[in-house]
């Protein structure tokens, strides 16, 4: 189980009953995650943490077991296998994390930048007027 109070928009986790496909958070409500390819609420105690590895770092784009700049911080990952824990290096401080929405949410915190972006969570609301293209307030 995973209590929404735990993730923020756009985290990446996963659904109990499909652990293989992970989604992007796209609305939380107390006790409630609405995930991007779901139509439906579900229930935090249906969310699980997607595990940190190579392929699922690579799959996003994240730089593993090199320096990498995030903001005006530089970043560093590197999983340690078989504890199943990564070490997530910013800048001087090192944190061991288990899950990806961990290491989101530590760089964010740090940094104030995303690690990971979707056009529909970290874009802001855009709509059209008689001039073209404006942002919505």
């Amino acid at each position: 189980m995973m209590p929404a109070t735990a993730l923020r928009l756009g985290n990446l986790v996963a659904t109990a009953d499909q652990p293989e496909h992970p989604d992007f958070v796209l609305m939380l409500e107390p006790c409630l995650v609405h995930l991007l390819q779901e139509t439906l609420f579900r229930e935090e105690h249906d969310i699980i943490g997607v595990p940190i590895d190579a392929a699922t770092l690579h799959r996003y784009g994240i730089p593993h077991r090199e320096w990498f700049p995030v903001g005006k911080r530089r970043v560093y990952l590197s999983v340690i296998h078989p504890r199943g824990l990564t070490q997530l290096h910013i800048g001087p401080q090192l944190h061991r994390v288990r899950w990806m929405h961990e290491i989101q949410n530590l760089i964010f915190d740090v940094t104030g930048e995303h690690l990971i972006t979707h056009p529909h969570i970290h874009q802001p609301f855009q709509k059209t007027g008689d001039a073209g293209t404006q942002r919505a307030d």
